[in-house]
């Protein structure tokens, strides 16, 4: 059996932070040329459908083939299931959402990931999810 790598905090957070600007960067161009402003919170026609599609990313995406968000892919990652498979839309769903409950324990249910053997958050935990690095072929 192949020894899994899991996917640390640090390279998590870079993901997320990559995923981010990925997403918000051409929306906050978009809403600067059409009302001269970049902050999509003073343009609600821009911001409500931003949230929806940013949402819908961060669930779908982990469901594809490429099994995480594109920050992830980037960095190595893949989300699987407690069997290294890939995950269901209702697990993707559940998971997105518990990620509420890790942001509102103060960031403490992301800091798990620095702490926890195999490096789950506690989105990850609820979802029953691993983060795990990409096998390379040898």
């Amino acid at each position: 059996m192949t020894e899994r790598r899991f996917g640390g905090f640090w390279r998590r957070l870079l993901a997320f932070l990559l995923d981010s600007l990925m997403l918000a960067l051409p929306v906050m161009y978009v809403t600067n040329v059409l009302y001269g402003t970049g902050d999509i919170e003073q343009v609600p026609v821009v911001y409500l459908p931003f949230i929806f599609l940013a949402s819908l990313y961060f669930i779908v995406m982990p469901v594809t083939k490429v099994q995480g968000t594109l920050g992830k892919r980037i960095l190595g990652l893949k989300i699987t299931n407690r069997n290294f498979q890939r995950i269901t839309f209702k697990q993707s769903i559940g998971r997105y959402f518990a990620e509420i409950l890790s942001g509102i324990t103060m960031y403490i249910g992301y800091l798990l990931a620095a702490f926890m053997p195999q490096k789950t958050a506690l989105h990850d935990i609820l979802a029953k999810t691993y983060v795990v690095r990409i096998e390379k072929d040898t």
